[in-house]
């Protein structure tokens, strides 16, 4: 299973931000699932999203360290190949939701980005 490397652990621990790139207001749905669970959900809603991360809005807590495979959705629509996330943390919510917050393993590109803000407006 990946870990988290030093800096990822010590801002988890500590808050102190540490994105590299900037984050952006994304409307779509993500097709979710632990990697290698074989079982997949609708549930949850992309909060923001970078070249480099993502912010999730989940009905439930994710372990940080563990690894999503995720597929962004515009109603019917997948907009995004199989992406792997790997959860940085995850925080309750006053809506009983949880905020989980997460890197991508491969960085989307420049078009893949685009395209997400695009439908996700």
């Amino acid at each position: 299973m990946p870990e988290l490397d030093r800096d990822q652990e010590e801002s988890a621990a500590t808050g102190v931000e540490r994105r590299a790139e900037e984050r952006y207001p994304c409307n779509v749905r993500p097709f979710w699932g632990e990697c290698g669970s074989g079982r997949y959900s609708t549930t949850g809603q992309v909060r923001d999203i970078s070249a480099t991360g993502i912010g999730l809005l989940m009905p439930c807590w994710i372990r940080p360290g563990q690894v999503l495979v995720l597929k962004l959705c515009k109603e019917s629509q997948a907009l995004t190949r199989p992406l792997l996330v790997r959860v940085i943390h995850c925080t309750r919510q006053s809506d009983d939701r949880w905020l989980c917050g997460g890197t991508f393993v491969r960085r989307l590109t420049e078009g893949e980005l685009q395209l997400l803000l695009q439908h996700g407006a």
